[in-house]
Parts: C-alpha cells; sequence; structure tokens
C-alpha cells in the first residue's frame, strides 16, 4: 500500500534544505498538502482554501459548513501540519508546562515517531476500493426491534437507545 500523505510528512519533517530542528514554513506545509491533494485528485472548496490559509496564519476556525463539504480535509490539513510542526521541533515538548511529565511524553514520541506518521496515514479514507453490496439491502428500512433489543441487552445498554430505535421504527412504519 502506498502512503503519499506520510512520505510528505516524513520529507517534511526532515527538510534538507533547514537548519536541523528547525520546522517547516507554511509555504514549505502548504505546498506539500496542496501536492497531495493533487495527488488524491481532490478539488478543494472555496471554505476549504479559506479555512486553510487562516490555520496557515496561526488563526482559530470555525468551518460552519453542511455535512459533505470537505471540513475532514481541513481537519486532516491541521493535523498534517501540527505532526510537521511537532517533530521538527520535538525538544520544544520538553518546555511545555501543561505536560506532567514532558521528559517522558518526550521519549514516547521519538520513540513511537513512525508509529504517529503510520496512524495519520491509517486513518485515511481509502476512496477507490471496490464495494460489492446489494443495492436494495442498503435501502432505508425500519431497524429491526427484536434483533437491536438483544444486541442491547448484551452489550448493557439502557433504555435511551432503545426509546431511540422505537422512535425510528415508528417514524418508517407512519411514512
Amino acid at each position: 500500500m502506498d502512503f503519499p500523505l506520510y512520505r510528505r510528512l516524513l520529507k517534511l519533517s526532515q527538510g534538507a534544505t533547514r537548519p536541523p530542528g528547525a520546522p517547516p514554513s507554511s509555504d514549505e506545509i502548504l505546498n506539500a498538502f496542496l501536492g497531495y491533494v493533487e495527488e488524491k485528485n481532490l478539488v478543494l472548496y472555496t471554505a476549504q482554501e479559506e479555512a486553510i490559509l487562516e490555520l496557515l496564519d496561526e488563526k482559530n476556525v470555525i468551518l460552519n459548513t453542511p455535512t459533505g463539504s470537505g471540513k475532514s480535509l481541513v481537519a486532516t490539513f491541521l493535523h498534517f501540519e501540527s505532526l510537521a510542526h511537532l517533530y521538527a521541533d520535538l525538544d520544544r515538548v520538553l518546555k511545555l508546562k501543561q505536560l506532567r511529565n514532558p521528559g517522558f511524553v518526550c521519549g514516547q514520541l521519538r520513540d513511537y515517531r513512525e508509529s504517529a506518521f503510520l496512524a495519520r496515514q491509517l486513518t485515511e479514507i481509502a476512496c477507490d476500493v471496490p464495494i460489492e453490496a446489494d443495492l436494495e439491502r442498503l435501502s432505508r428500512r425500519p431497524p429491526d426491534l427484536d434483533a437491536l433489543n438483544d444486541f442491547y441487552d448484551t452489550v448493557g445498554f439502557g433504555r435511551l437507545l432503545r426509546n431511540q430505535a422505537e422512535r425510528i421504527y415508528e417514524a418508517n412504519c407512519v411514512a
């Protein structure tokens, strides 16, 4: 399996054109991220572009857009930047007063560097995986209350989810 974002993060964090320990510039981060977006054949929405540029200016962003408008891609960018910066200046972790044991945390980060980058890559959604499914089985239908109640009993769920399932069942039966 190919990990393009992982490769870009490693390349950024090891940046041969910067002094050792210097974090990547905003331009380097943006170019690497846009290269990743292009490699994935994605096109950024205007709200995504604006949010990413604001994040590069170290501003807080609240992206209030509808579902399916690409908030996850902006969130990926934010983590992309912070992971690259974290490993480019890992010794700064030792100076964080908010941490109870910064030496331990820094050691763990050093020891598990590759795992951190791999975890970032593994959270990527693969959009090119073929899915074989019977469309009829995917259509909306009322929940099977007996099966749900058996499941809720097995895992120890209480009344709240049972009530929700009953409301969904009633709404589907009336519609």
